[in-house]
């Protein structure tokens, strides 16, 4: 059985998405540990290097300060769980997902030799 740690990135200020993921994690039996989210008014004193340029050919235009602070984000937990050297997983999850309730055990069954980032994400209709 693999081990992992479950963080979600919530903006402090939102409560109701942090409140929202916690109860779900709950009624699925996850612990997820919160993960203070960058905002534009927090990311100046954040290392970083953001290319305009770049961004503009990627996505065709600049990326707003909510984008460079979501994505801070990340970074900034990836830094700190970096010196974490308790369990061999992380599963990093946005506050607004909705959390199933066999999440574990699609995570345990998922074959990770050789896997050293993967990324999940999609969209299901709700009728």
């Amino acid at each position: 059985m693999i081990t992992f740690k479950t963080f979600a990135i919530n903006v402090a200020s939102n409560t109701y998405r942090r409140d929202r993921i916690l109860a779900q994690a709950d009624k699925a039996r996850i612990d997820i540990q919160i993960f203070n989210a960058v905002t534009p008014d927090t990311m100046r004193g954040i290392p970083h290097h953001y290319n305009e340029k770049r961004a503009r050919r990627f996505t065709g235009r600049p990326m707003m300060p909510t984008e460079i602070a979501a994505g801070l984000s990340h970074i900034q937990l990836w830094r700190q769980l970096q010196a974490d050297k308790d369990v061999d997983y992380y599963l990093i999850l946005e506050d607004d997902i909705d959390v199933v309730h066999n999440m574990n055990d699609i995570i345990q069954s998922i074959d990770l030799t050789n896997i050293h980032f993967l990324k999940l994400s999609g969209q299901c209709n709700k009728s």
